[in-house]
């Protein structure tokens, strides 16, 4: 996750945390970009490294990974 995305769980954590402090700012969700769909192996690696820096996740964000 990267471009304009978080890098790492510390990352992602501490965005969280801002944007929960905030009043003026609401979480209405988080996404991937599956850059190259053809290529599984990438696809699966690049879902891998989301589902790592999301997992814990704050239950108010209720994250739902699809099967």
């Amino acid at each position: 996750m990267n471009r304009l995305g978080v890098k790492s769980r510390k990352e992602f954590y501490s965005i969280y945390k801002t944007i929960k402090e905030e009043n003026n700012l609401i979480l209405e969700g988080i996404y991937t970009h599956i850059y190259n769909s053809a290529d599984k192996n990438l696809t699966e690696n690049q879902f891998e490294r989301f589902e790592e820096i999301t997992k814990d996740n704050p239950s108010s964000l209720n994250i739902i990974f699809p099967e």
